[in-house]
């Protein structure tokens, strides 16, 4: 029985034989937890074939319910899903190793579809004997002077700019090759590079990763690819599959993997658009709803008065919208009953959102036809406009409930349907659930002050 981490990290190369039966343990095992928890929590779960599939985010949205997943169990899924991602790359990379490769090709584990069809090929191949790789290693460490370092370094952090710039302009998508498989790809060769000519501690590996995150932050401002705000959003998530693949790069030189030239490097790094072409495809998961709730001491009849239609809000204290993030600043109707017009204006515009439903005093629902920018973002030299800012977040349907109370009081509940074109969508729900609640906060306050007057 192998101790618990040597499961985790593999010592040596690892032949064939373990390398399928512990992979099969690893998927078996993996499948039960999340059966289990997934039952236990919901009483379903999504069949063995939607399961399999090579993409994370496909896997997910096939879920009974995936829009309306708790979050603290969708994170749960994100992070779990990865650590075995970085158990698999390892013994991935070992296997490579003895079957008389490179590690280099545990990374096509994070390639969707090409990663099935290296483990296959991986699983065939017989072990090789291993070449003496100390005196090319020698050599190769001596060659490897601080100004190349610095030039590979600066290099790599223009490649990922270029790469950011391909995946948005040409593929217009925000995908998990994004913010996933290109931070990760990027942190193995920050990793390798770092640590080749001199080992370096986990601490500091983590740490030079994190200054690759922050300066590969201020490059995507400096040539205005992005605004401050959505690179404050991304840096977390960014900055921790950096720090991912710059251990798995690390690894790399216990295994005595050759230095990565050129065009191996970039050639792993172009890959990833035909990846995200693939990723854009996927089906759209369904609507999300956000509700938040109030109690009023007015009655109903006074409240939805003040539903339908109401004045000017104050400028916002909320730190939230002092960032540029949109912000609502009023509604207006136009008619009565289902049919009509509702306008409910915000700093960057007006959402149009005709009533489809007019049950005064007791709900009001309505579809959006028309929806103005999410923000407006700035960069470090003015106002920027990157594409998320039209087409990642959609509202799609809203609706106010109320409910009377004891003592002529109601409760007024609020509710947003919004579709999410990013991922990993459950890292972006945070924002997009938090930016929701606090616009329904905004109405809702807006809302009770009116109706108490």
């Amino acid at each position: 029985m192998e101790k618990l981490y040597q499961l985790i990290l593999p010592q040596g190369p690892v032949d064939r034989s373990r390398y399928l039966h512990v992979g099969a343990a690893f998927v078996i095992f993996k499948y039960l937890v999340d059966w289990l928890v997934y039952r236990l929590l919901f009483g379903d779960w999504w069949s063995w074939t939607e399961y399999m599939t090579p993409l994370f985010a496909q896997r997910l949205a096939s879920a009974p319910e995936a829009a309306n997943l708790p979050m603290a169990y969708a994170v749960f899924l994100l992070v779990w899903s990865l650590l075995f991602a970085w158990i698999g790359a390892q013994w991935s990379a070992r296997r490579a190793v003895d079957a008389g490769g490179t590690p280099w090709w545990g990374l096509v584990l994070f390639v969707p579809l090409l990663n099935y069809l290296m483990i296959a090929i991986l699983v065939v191949l017989p072990t090789q004997e291993r070449r003496d790789v100390g005196a090319a290693k020698d050599a190769e460490v001596e060659s490897l002077t601080f100004r190349t370092t610095i030039t590979w370094g600066l290099g790599l952090l223009l490649a990922m700019a270029l790469m950011y710039w391909v995946l948005i302009e040409l593929n217009n998508h925000y995908g998990t090759v994004l913010f996933l498989s290109l931070p990760v790809l990027f942190g193995v060769l920050v990793g390798y590079t770092a640590n080749v000519k001199t080992r370096q501690s986990v601490g500091r590996t983590l740490g030079l990763a994190l200054l690759c995150a922050v300066a590969a932050s201020v490059i995507l401002l400096s040539l205005s690819l992005e605004g401050i705000v959505c690179v404050v959003m991304a840096f977390p998530v960014i900055s921790v599959s950096l720090m991912v693949g710059s251990l798995l790069g690390r690894s790399f030189v216990v295994m005595g993997a050759g230095r990565p030239g050129p065009l191996q490097s970039l050639g792993v790094l172009f890959i990833l658009p035909m990846i995200a072409w693939s990723d854009g495809k996927l089906p759209k998961s369904a609507a999300r709803q956000v509700s938040s709730s109030i109690e009023i001491d007015a009655p109903p009849s006074v409240v939805w008065e003040n539903v339908v239609s109401f004045s000017p809000l104050p400028e916002p204290t909320s730190g939230i919208f002092t960032t540029g993030i949109a912000y609502p600043i009023g509604a207006r109707i136009e008619g009565q009953g289902v049919g009509a017009i509702r306008y409910c204006d915000f700093s960057t515009g007006s959402f149009v959102e005709p009533i489809t439903v007019w049950d005064a005093p007791r709900r009001l629902a309505f579809s959006v036809r028309e929806q103005p920018e999410t923000m407006k973002e700035w960069g470090l030299f003015g106002p920027v406009h990157p594409p998320h800012l039209e087409n990642t977040f959609r509202s799609v349907r809203g609706e106010f409930r109320l409910v009377p109370l004891e003592g002529g009081r109601t409760l007024l509940e609020g509710s947003t349907w919004y579709e999410l074109d990013m991922a990993p969508e459950v890292y972006w729900r945070l924002w997009g659930d938090g930016i929701v609640q606090s616009i329904h906060g905004r109405v809702l306050q807006h809302i009770k002050a009116l109706a108490e007057e």
